[in-house]
């Protein structure tokens, strides 16, 4: 199918889902002053809300339908992805001639209904993705993925300065970057995703091996396994990568000396800790702050 170049609208910033209720619904399409126009008479808020949560965790429902200025096929998924502040396709589409077109801020909001749970094509994603389901899991036991760097993070990236080695042929980290890490991971739920441009370097095995003897004993260690290209940068392996494996946002701590990764979405930037590249890692406090978990904190003078 055909479609016309996709929308990436700049709004202050992606509406929290915590904060998704249907006041802040209909502020948001009142001052956003939405360019399409719709023929629906109502929209469902519960399909909204379900929609705009999965959209901030990497998935994508597909293009919008369109006919000039009227959205065809696609309405909750239209303003899911406005409130995300995501891009998405549009495709060219024809209108009934009956239709009579309306402002999204004159339509009705259904809050007492759940459409999807009415339909049979639809009820599958009532309990997985239900307004019940509780947001904020468990801290204690929360399990995270962290995509981590090397240079720039674990050893410093100063130009004028030699890396040390170990005996095994790469590089020996640094201590303050170990002990950081160590105190925030879980070693054995806690899964570590090689970002790093080494990540090809060696076997899953053999990168086991490099961190336990480094004083990283993990258990889950895996690659970001999308092949390095010219074209692409780390910030747009590590967006793709969260796509394709549908991973939560609240589950994801990347740690990086890249700058464009400034440049990730704000649900994802808030999950981001940017290390000095001439030093690396070598502060625990926005870990904490992103991890929010229990955990042994750095000494002052360490």
């Amino acid at each position: 199918m055909e479609g016309t170049p996709e929308h990436n609208f700049q709004i202050k910033s992606a509406v929290n889902f915590a904060e998704l209720d249907i006041k802040t619904l209909k502020e948001f399409i009142k001052a956003e002053g939405l360019e399409y126009l719709t023929a629906q008479k109502k929209l469902c808020f519960v399909i909204i809300a379900r929609i705009y949560r999965r959209v901030l965790a990497g998935y994508y429902f597909g293009p919008i339908a369109i006919d000039e200025d009227l959205i065809v096929n696609g309405n909750h998924r239209y303003i899911a992805y406005r409130l995300a502040n995501v891009k998405f396709e549009v495709v060219k589409a024809t209108r009934s001639h009956c239709d009579q077109l309306k402002s999204f801020s004159d339509i009705a909001i259904d809050i007492e209904e759940d459409w999807d749970a009415n339909h049979p094509n639809t009820q599958k994603y009532v309990p997985m993705n239900s307004l019940k389901e509780e947001v904020i899991k468990d801290v204690k036991k929360h399990e995270m993925k962290f995509f981590l760097d090397i240079d720039g993070v674990m050893v410093h990236a100063n130009p004028h300065r030699k890396v040390e080695m170990e005996e095994d042929g790469f590089y020996k980290f640094n201590s303050v970057a170990v002990q950081v890490l160590k105190s925030v991971l879980m070693t054995t739920k806690d899964e570590l995703i090689l970002s790093t441009s080494h990540r090809f370097r060696y076997n899953l095995r053999q990168w086991r091996a490099i961190f336990r003897a480094r004083g990283l004993s993990m258990k889950k260690i895996s690659i970001l396994n999308l092949p390095l290209e010219t074209k692409s940068n780390r910030r747009l392996e590590i967006m793709q990568w969260i796509i394709e494996k549908h991973l939560e946002p609240s589950d994801l701590v990347i740690i990086d000396d890249d700058k464009s990764l400034n440049e990730l979405p704000v649900y994802l930037k808030d999950r981001f800790v940017l290390t000095n590249s001439y030093i690396g890692l070598n502060e625990d406090t926005d870990l904490h702050r992103i991890v929010n978990r229990p955990s042994k904190r750095l000494s002052p003078s360490k």
